[in-house]
This record gives structure tokens, sequence and C-alpha cells, in this order.
């Protein structure tokens, strides 16, 4: 802190000053150095310096103790030592300070603040400090002057109390309401009382704590004026114009609406890693053909040895079924994961793409079991007829969601609703081809039929193969 030339303040009959190490002492909170120091000065009193503030003090003031006269030195904005230590929060330095210096009790500084310095404590929010200086009031002071310094103001009209609720201290502002609770009823050259100014800025719990009536029963005397003729209620009234009792479940919607935008993005981050990889799978199994390709030195050369079986025309089919599927689903879960995109179409595309990846996975599973038919042969029937169930069980079981006879009865209920229409979701004649699309996408028919209308070409796809490699085996 920078210090201004000398000032002289009406202090005391003698001229002191803060020292340079006083100062830094006071400011770390230092007890046994700050012992040092005082006994070092001794009772010669220490000199007026450059940067420093000199004070004068008036005979009606407490007389300094021993070795004390350095503490009775300002800065220059007029803090004295006790201002500094409560500032700060050093409760135990406070202390000490006060029972060095009992005159400081009563001293203010150039910004008004205050008799007992609970301007300084009530702003640093530290609850020792205030408690303590408030004893110490008690003894210093006493009688009608104890009044009188309670309810002082700085010079911005405020009291202690006032600065803790302006500042949110809710320690300082609940002790003094339980020491000192006349505050509340103290109010500033606006007519703004602390009860005004919780309601002003909204906050809750100094209001709890500034109605709270005292132990024995007795009622808060908060006053509930303001500035310009209003009170607390106007305050409270005004700021909450905005608020109705709707913003509680507007407050659990917006939450709501977060958790399950932090779902989709869950959603999205594992679906685009499982049809990337189903994508990479299908691209490279479609250049790694089993049975080889024909020789440059033969017709047809380049092309697989495998091209007329059957089960290599079922493992192109599937696996191009596999990759398209997946690479559609990478798009959209990339469109359904980007934030300049509206949550609406963000929806739209996270469920398209939750219908594609299943339906990749069951094409590549099928590619997978083709694929072994034409590694194996007709020399291992049994092994090929274990790939196919095990296949063949693994798309029925895994996907639950083929499972029509458990929409049955939600499909018997919409068709006789609505008929066939319901069904298809056209209640009304399309205008264009583009419209019937999006009425069966979005039907019950193909949300609950188009998946285990896959199942269903995979199952006949595989007994198909397993028959052909039976009866015609080199088909």
């Amino acid at each position: 802190m920078s210090e201004a030339a000398a000032t002289l303040v009406e202090f005391g009959p003698e001229q002191v000053t803060l020292g340079t190490d006083l100062f830094r002492v006071l400011t770390t909170g230092e007890v046994p150095r700050l012992v040092e120091l005082l006994n070092a000065s001794g009772e010669g009193g220490p000199q007026a310096a450059d940067g420093h503030v000199a004070i004068k003090v008036n005979g009606g003031a407490v007389s300094p103790g021993a070795g004390t006269g350095s503490l009775l030195g300002v800065t220059s904005n007029g803090n004295t030592a006790l201002h500094l230590v409560a500032s700060r929060g050093h409760a135990e330095l406070t202390a000490f300070v006060c029972d060095s210096a009992p005159s400081l009790v009563a001293t203010r500084n150039k910004g008004l603040d205050t008799p007992l310095h609970l301007h300084c404590a009530a702003r640093a929010g530290s609850k020792g400090v205030v408690a303590c200086l408030l004893s110490k009031m008690r003894t210093a002071v006493g009688g009608p002057d104890e009044a009188a310094a309670l309810r002082a103001r700085n010079c911005l009209g405020a009291t202690a109390l006032l600065e803790a609720v302006r500042l949110s201290r809710a320690g300082v502002v609940d002790l003094l309401m339980a020491e000192a609770p006349e505050l509340a009823s103290v109010t500033t050259e606006d007519g703004v009382s602390p009860l005004y100014l919780a309601a002003e800025v909204w906050s809750d719990e100094m209001v709890r704590l500034l109605l709270r009536p005292s132990p024995d029963g007795t009622p808060s005397p908060a006053s509930f004026a303001g500035r310009d003729g209003q009170t607390a209620l106007h305050s409270a009234a005004t700021i909450s114009k905005d608020k109705k009792p709707t913003d509680f479940s507007q407050k659990k919607i917006e939450a709501n609406e977060e958790e399950a935008s932090n779902n989709e993005d869950n959603m999205t981050k594992t679906g685009t890693i499982a049809s990337v990889l189903i994508a990479t799978v299908a691209f490279t199994a479609a250049f790694t053909v089993p049975g080889g390709f024909i020789a440059d030195d033969h017709p047809s050369a380049g092309t697989s040895i495998l091209a007329k079986r059957f089960a290599f025309r079922a493992f192109v089919v599937s696996d191009t079924m596999a990759f398209v599927s997946s690479i559609l689903a990478t798009c959209f879960l990339i469109y359904g994961g980007a934030r300049e995109i509206p949550r609406n179409h963000r929806s739209w595309y996270n469920s398209l793409a939750s219908g594609l990846v299943p339906v990749a996975a069951q094409f590549m599973i099928a590619a997978f079991a083709f694929a072994f038919h034409l590694v194996l042969g007709h020399a291992n029937r049994g092994l090929i007829v274990f790939v196919y169930a095990v296949c063949l069980a693994t798309v029925l079981f895994c996907f639950p969601g083929i499972w029509v006879p458990l929409h049955l009865g939600l499909a018997k209920a919409v068709w006789r609703r609505a008929g066939w229409r319901g069904l298809a979701n056209v209640h009304e004649r399309p205008s264009s081809l583009v419209q019937l699309f999006w009425c069966f996408a979005t039907s019950f028919l193909f949300e609950n039929l188009g998946r285990p209308l896959f199942v269903v070409l995979i199952s006949v796809t595989f007994i198909v193969a397993i028959a052909l490699n039976i009866a015609l085996p080199s088909y």
C-alpha cells in the first residue's frame, strides 16, 4: 500500500506514526513479531517520517499503555493498526491490539469506518474479529457511547450490518443479529434498511437471518424501509416480477433437457465407434474375399474364383449392406452430434443412426457366416451348419427390437382405432412422394416391421445356403 505525505488528523496530545515494519507485521498477523517491535519502541514513541501519516491525539482519548505508542500511527487512508488487523481477519491480533491500545477502539479512518472497526471486519467476513470487537467495545466504551458506536455509519451511510448484508457475509450477519439486533432497524441516509438491501440483492439467506426472532421469542426489530418510500416487499416483488411459480418446474425441465442432451452425446460417441468399426471391417472384407482371385494368365483374370457360388453372392450382398448402413449411420451420428444443428433435427439424425447400426451389425454377421461357408467347402457340412446356427441365434437374440409379437397388442389397438392408415401413418393424401416416404418412414409398420424383415431375409438366405450345400455342393 502506497502512503501519501504526512497528514494531520485530530487524535491526541502527541504525534505518532505507523512504521513500515509495524505495517508489515500487522498485515501478516505475526503476534510474536509485533510484541518484539512494541517492546523495542519503549516509551519514547515513534517519530514522524516521510511517507507516513502523523496524528494528534485528543486529551479525551484513553491513554495508551506502556510501549504501545507506535500502535497509534495511521496510514494515508487514516487506517489505524486496528483497522489493518480487523480488515484482514486476524482475530488474535485484534484482541492483542485492543488490549494494548484501547483508544483505537473509538477511532475512524478517512472513510469513517467505524468505531470498533466493525465495518472492516464485516467487509472481510471475519466472525471472530467482529465478536472480539463487540466484546472490547463494551469494555472500552460502554454506556450510551456503546449504542452510538454500534449505530455509526461510514461515509456511504452504511452500518456494519448493512455492509455485511451487502457483501453476503452470513456469519457476520448472524452474529450481529444475535449480539446487536437493533442494528437491523438502522437505515442509511437514503432510508435503505438492511432488510430492503437483502431483498434487493435477492438473498434468501440474508432475509431469513434478519427476520429471525431472538431465542426468547422476541420478534426481529428489522426495518422494512427502503428508498423512495418503498419497502422490502416492494423490492422483492419488483425483482421477482419475471419469476413465476413455474420457475422451479422450468429449472427441473432445463436440468432434464441437459441430462437428455448429455445422454444423446454419450449415445453418439458409442454409436460412432460401433459404426466406424463395422465400416472398417466390411471395407476390409471386400478386398480379402474368400477363395482368392483368378491368376492373370487365365480368362477373367482378377475375378474371384468362387464368384459363381451362391454363398459368395450372398457374402457380397451382406458385406455391401453392412458397409452402406454403417457409413450412413456414421454420417447421421456426425450431424446428430453437431451443436449448431437444432436439437429436434439432431434427435432425428440420432434416431435414424440408432436404427441403421443394428442393421449393419446383422449384415456383418451374415457376411461372416457366408465367408466361413466358402472357406469350409462342402466337405465340412457339420461345421457349416454350426456356423449358420450360431450366427442366426446371434441375430435373433442380440437384437430384441426385432421381435414383432411383443408389439402385436399395440398394433391391434392402432388397427382398431385408425385402420391401415394408422399403421402406415397416412391419415390424409400425401402431397408428394417425399411426404409419402416420410410418413411411411415414421409409421408403426416401418418402425416395428422393417428390422424383422431384414432378419427374416437373412434367416431365409442361411437356410437356402445350407440346402444348396447339401443338394448341389458345387453351386
